[in-house]
């Protein structure tokens, strides 16, 4: 399959969307196939990273844009639609297309919002029983 590759890294490649929601649209894949961010290994990444570290102001610069979203769909059910682990970046500047959609999209969420705040605290309550958080600093993995 052909990919728009323009950079690479020993363990990535970093290629243009094939339909992009805006001009510089691209992806940062793992060579090794994972489904999940969660299965990289820690050199991955710590390489993916120093990979988003270089890159990132590049192709904001290459476009003209001084913001980005990164956006990874984790799953069937949160839009994965290739099975395959990949990071999407797109640059965004306050005249690109794409921000009256934003605003709308989230003026949007605010009914939901206001129909699962209330349940806001109960569900905190249970997170930071789950993660043994005890509101001290940094927790160590158990």
């Amino acid at each position: 399959m052909y990919k728009p590759v323009y950079y690479e890294s020993e363990s990535f490649i970093v290629f243009l969307d094939i339909r992009p929601l805006l001009p510089g649209h691209s992806l940062v894949a793992p060579k090794r196939h994972t489904l999940y961010i969660t299965e990289l290994n820690d050199k991955e990444l710590i390489e993916l990273r120093d990979l988003l570290g270089y890159v990132l102001p590049k192709l904001l610069r290459a476009y003209g844009a001084d913001s980005y979203n990164l956006s990874i769909n984790g799953g069937e059910h949160a839009g994965m639609v290739v099975r395959h682990l990949h990071i999407h970046i797109v640059p965004r500047s306050a005249s690109d297309p794409m921000q009256g959609r934003i605003v709308t999209f989230y003026s949007l969420l605010q009914g939901e919002r206001r129909k699962y705040a209330k349940d806001v605290g109960k569900e905190l309550d249970r997170l930071r029983r789950i993660f043994r958080y005890k509101g001290k600093g940094t927790q160590r993995r158990v």
